[in-house]
């Protein structure tokens, strides 16, 4: 898998469609962030037998970096929401790749398989809400690095 946050942040263009910006982003090679984030909700959603679609709880996040990545998630879903509308896939892009920092202190500073099951839950609606907002690009599973 290749991080499509990583693509915008190193200058790859992907200004015509989204088959564009996968390319951009398998240019910029992979990075540890989309496969950690795809595969904690594959191998969850497996385990356990059901899905986590998101979105989160706001009320039930409890740690700042995940409040604060849901918080940037909602804003660059918004902008690269619209901006995908207009075709305009490199907006599209910049706004998602603002979401590299909150992803990072995300994953350095948040335990998603805790033993409070419902945190647990929201944790893995929070990164399933991150999945598909990426997606709304292209869908970068499918991205050999």
């Amino acid at each position: 898998n290749t991080d499509p946050i990583g693509a915008v942040e190193s200058g790859a263009d992907a200004d015509a469609d989204p088959s564009q910006a996968a390319e951009a982003a398998k240019a910029t090679g992979p990075t540890y962030v989309a496969p950690k984030r795809d595969n904690i909700v594959r191998i969850e959603t497996k385990n356990d037998g059901q899905e986590y679609p998101g979105p989160a709880q706001a009320e039930a996040l409890a740690e700042n970096a995940e409040r604060d990545l849901a918080e940037r998630l909602e804003q660059a879903a918004q902008v690269s929401g619209d901006a995908v509308a207009r075709a305009d896939f490199a907006q599209a892009m910049t706004a998602l790749s603002s979401l590299r920092g909150p992803v990072d202190d995300f994953f350095e500073q948040v335990k998603v398989n805790v033993d409070d099951v419902a945190l647990r839950t929201n944790r893995l609606r929070l990164l399933s809400q991150l999945c598909g907002t990426l997606n709304q690009i292209a869908d970068f599973s499918h991205i050999e690095g």
